[in-house]
């Protein structure tokens, strides 16, 4: 089956791949916010900002982005490796992940931590301001509102000077992203009164769980997944937004991501 004009879901089956969409999320937002030049979107990119700074305290997420991409690189050089992958494709990813675990583990003296925007007593007096409904105003903040007075210029390049502080962990996440969605497995699918049911097969782990749908359609899945079996159900979205079980018989496209 295939959609001329789709949305697509994803849905990640554990929590190192859930930290990681949040944060490609996160940062993908941050990276156009940034590059607009009025007010009103680099207001939005202190915002997303302070998402960052929530998703990076985590004392063990470096930790655990290393383990994901030396597992990953494992399984390129091990005996049996995504057959999607030919030998160039799979040294490249193998740089790829080289250089990521590298700048991981041995980050470079010119590049400040993201504790460092923790540490920012400006970034923390903004953060905490913006708490407050309606307390990023000139008179709670005068000193943003002389921020956003500067030049286009001068304020774009103060976030990318922010932004260079998630620079190894963007880097981890997207060729763990790009290695993971490369290894989809697509099929068509059809949800009896908006229920299906599917078995993992044995051995197999699935890490990321993708639905498409045409855009036509009312419906919104839900998935639940574990070891051994893959529950998707499906709501119908009404006007109001309100999304009751769905009991019709829905198509869609499932693909399956594992590594």
């Amino acid at each position: 089956m295939s959609f001329s004009d789709c949305v697509v879901y994803e849905f990640p089956c554990n929590e190192k791949i859930r930290t990681c969409m949040r944060l490609e999320k996160s940062l993908q937002r941050m990276h156009y916010f940034i590059e607009q030049d009025n007010e009103t979107a680099h207001m939005s990119a202190f915002g997303i900002l302070f998402e960052l700074i929530e998703l990076t305290a985590r004392p063990d997420l470096r930790k655990d982005l290393i383990q994901e991409l030396q597992r990953n690189r494992s399984i390129l050089l091990g005996p049996n490796p995504p057959a999607h992958l030919d030998a160039e494709q799979r040294q490249a990813y193998v740089t790829r992940l080289d250089t990521a675990i590298h700048d991981l583990t041995t980050p470079n003296a010119s590049i400040k931590s993201p504790q460092s925007l923790r540490d920012n007593d400006w970034l923390s007096t903004v953060r905490a301001r913006s708490k407050i409904p309606g307390g990023n105003c000139c008179f709670d903040l005068p000193s943003l509102h002389y921020w956003l007075g500067k030049p286009f210029a001068e304020r774009h390049a103060h976030f990318t000077r922010l932004l260079s502080s998630m620079g190894p962990i963007e880097k981890a996440v997207d060729v763990i992203l790009d290695l993971l969605r490369g290894t989809i497995s697509s099929r068509s699918c059809t949800a009896q009164s908006g229920n299906v049911n599917l078995s993992v097969p044995p051995g197999v782990t699935w890490s990321l769980i993708r639905i498409t749908l045409p855009t036509s359609s009312i419906h919104i899945p839900e998935v639940s997944v574990n070891k051994f079996m893959l529950w998707i159900h499906f709501l119908d979205a009404t006007a109001s937004m309100k999304t009751p079980p769905s009991r019709s018989t829905v198509h869609f496209d499932l693909g399956l991501c594992g590594l």
